[in-house]
């Protein structure tokens, strides 16, 4: 029972002792809440100052805004103005990025550094009018790899120089014999005339002609020689009977010596049978005698601009063969047996490299082998 009554009286207790203390507390709140009415009374009677812009028409007038009507349908202030919408005149005042370039540039100029910096240079760049010239800088290539020798030039592919131009494209290539490329050629065909004999009295015959040809050329870098050497043979198949061979041969030597100056020099053989209308033909012979031509020359030649002079001296023997007759025996004819020596000058000019107009002049002298002809 007395243990009941104690516990019992502590809530009591505590109840009192909590409603004092809140007490205590709600007189405190209500000191404090007092306080916020004190200062609007305060506030009232001394209003914060108002704000005044440094700039003109910052804010709207209010003797303005007090007559503007706010609603959604009214114009604005310059409906009627037919130059609303144009765009107001430049003031000409720089854009501040200008302005911090020029303050950049005073600064860096006022400051003593080593070199200007890579913002500076870029802000002078822009500055500078874009119609000056701009330096082009130099490649990569040249400033890993620099010239060591400033005449060593490029040099192309070889795949890409030109090579000679062939005046013969098609001509055979021909077979190697040391220095020399030869192009030997079998020709054989048939032929039908009607004076077989080209004589007053010759009649008509079909004629096989087989012509053998050799053909060689030096293979030089800078001298040249050629020998051309055929033989030919002629044979009646019908008609008249004529058989007659000839026989050839041609070589020739250049030697460039240098200054537009050449030398050349010729030889050449022929085997060929008299024809039957040369004025000293001897008639009823069996066939036309032999007549054999040994000759050779030797010459210079020389350039002087477009003009061309040249000089050359020849020398050529003839010696004929004896004539058989028909009746039987044959006749000499050594009297006939002769030499010319010739003096040829010669000049020209190139008008185009197709065309040069020469001049030639030739001087000789033929001297018999018998002072004495057969006739005496």
């Amino acid at each position: 029972m007395t243990a009941a009554a104690v516990l019992w009286a502590l809530p009591a207790t505590a109840q009192e002792s909590t409603s004092g203390s809140n007490g205590a507390d709600i007189l405190g709140l209500r000191g404090t809440r007092a306080q916020p009415a004190q200062q609007a009374a305060t506030a009232q009677q001394d209003p914060p100052p108002q704000y005044d812009p440094a700039s003109t028409g910052a804010i709207p007038d209010p003797a303005t805004a007090e007559n503007a009507d706010d609603s959604l349908f009214s114009l604005p202030a310059n409906a009627d103005d037919p130059f609303a919408d144009a765009p107001p005149p430049d003031s000409g005042r720089r854009p501040s990025t200008a302005l911090r370039r020029t303050a950049a540039r005073n600064t860096v100029g006022e400051i003593a550094a080593p070199g200007p910096t890579r913002e500076n240079l870029r802000a002078e760049a822009v500055d500078q009018d874009v119609n000056m010239p701009v330096e082009r800088e130099p490649t990569i290539d040249t400033l890993e790899n620099p010239l060591i020798d400033q005449r060593a030039e490029r040099v192309q592919a070889i795949e890409r120089l030109r090579r000679p131009h062939d005046e013969r494209p098609f001509a055979p290539v021909g077979i190697r014999a040391g220095s020399f490329i030869l192009r030997p050629s079998l020709e054989q065909g048939m032929t039908a005339t009607s004076n077989a004999s080209v004589s007053h009295d010759g009649s008509s015959a079909v004629l096989s002609e087989t012509t053998l040809r050799l053909n060689a050329v030096s293979d030089w870098s800078r001298h040249a020689a050629t020998i051309d050497a055929y033989g030919n043979l002629r044979r009646s198949l019908s008609g008249e009977d004529l058989k007659e061979s000839r026989i050839g041969v041609d070589a020739r030597l250049d030697l460039d010596l240098g200054n537009e100056l050449r030398g050349f020099g010729t030889l050449n053989y022929l085997r060929r049978p008299e024809s039957a209308s040369s004025p000293a033909a001897i008639a009823g012979t069996l066939s036309q005698p032999v007549v054999q031509t040994v000759g050779g020359s030797l010459g210079l030649e020389k350039d002087v601009g477009k003009a061309r002079f040249g000089i050359a001296g020849r020398l050529e023997h003839d010696i004929y063969g004896d004539a058989e007759l028909s009746t039987g025996g044959s006749v000499s004819q050594k009297d006939r047996d002769s030499t010319l020596a010739a003096l040829t000058l010669r000049g020209g000019y190139e008008i185009s490299p197709a065309l040069t107009p020469f001049l030639e002049a030739e001087v000789g002298r033929r001297q018999y082998d018998q002072k004495v002809d057969s006739n005496g």
